[in-house]
């Protein structure tokens, strides 16, 4: 499994609430106290997901070699960035439905 279809499984896991513990050499997804996470065998965790008002939340290292191919997973999966934390080192990106009308665009 590459990184891109990894962070595939992480996005996909938190919008389902499910823990597969998914990993190859660079990264793997893990829980701790119920937390779950995406973490860099070489620099520690870079995701971490919260609940905010019974909705998920991903926080994730602004600063980090993933950061890029995590952005654009979390993308396609319909977290967006809180735009008002983007230069911050941690950034949270919440979901947002995208309306019917416009996927169709």
């Amino acid at each position: 499994m590459d990184d891109s279809e990894l962070f595939a499984v992480f996005v996909a896991d938190v919008v389902n609430g499910a823990e597969s513990l998914a990993s190859n050499p660079n990264y793997r997804i893990e829980s701790v106290l119920g937390t779950l996470q995406l973490v860099d065998n070489k620099g520690g965790v870079i995701a971490t997901v919260k609940s905010e008002n019974g909705q998920p939340q991903i926080i994730v290292k602004r600063y980090c070699d993933a950061w890029e191919s995590l952005r654009q997973a979390l993308t396609y999966g319909s977290f967006f960035p809180d735009l008002a934390q983007n230069k911050a080192q941690l950034v949270p990106f919440t979901r947002a439905a995208i309306p019917e009308w416009l996927s169709t665009l």
